[in-house]
């Protein structure tokens, strides 16, 4: 006769901390290093940033160029690119908590949530992920 779980332990087998495929730890921290380096830059040389993942909402929202009048220098936005940065950090679907890198697309999380039964609380607009 198969001895079946307790909950204890089915919970805790739950509980577990899914890993997903992304990047070893230094090469995260070499992705990290370099998105603050960008930031640092921006700011030290007044420019506004666009932070942007697989860019597929750009056309979402409003214009974020700035505002003529408030500057009496013009700067261009630049664009801090994160879809480099991605993975699931952590994932706890007992406790319904997901942790995930900037850059990680909405279809890897659903992926990720799909499996065990679980979705968003919301219905984002997946144009291209």
């Amino acid at each position: 006769m198969t001895k079946q779980p307790t909950v204890k332990e089915e919970v805790t087998k739950q509980q577990t901390v899914k890993q997903a495929a992304h990047p070893d730890k230094n090469e995260s921290t070499n992705q990290i290093t370099s998105l603050l380096e960008q930031v640092r830059a921006a700011k030290a040389d007044g420019h506004s940033l666009r932070i942007q993942g697989g860019n597929s909402k750009a056309f979402m929202g409003r214009d974020t160029s700035r505002d003529q009048k408030s500057s009496a220098q013009s700067h261009d936005d630049k664009v801090l690119e994160v879809s480099g940065h991605r993975g699931i950090v952590e994932y706890h679907p007992v406790e319904l908590v997901l942790t995930a890198r900037a850059g990680t697309s909405l279809a890897e999380i659903s992926a990720a949530l799909d499996e065990h039964n679980q979705r968003l609380c919301f219905e984002p607009a997946l144009f291209d992920g």
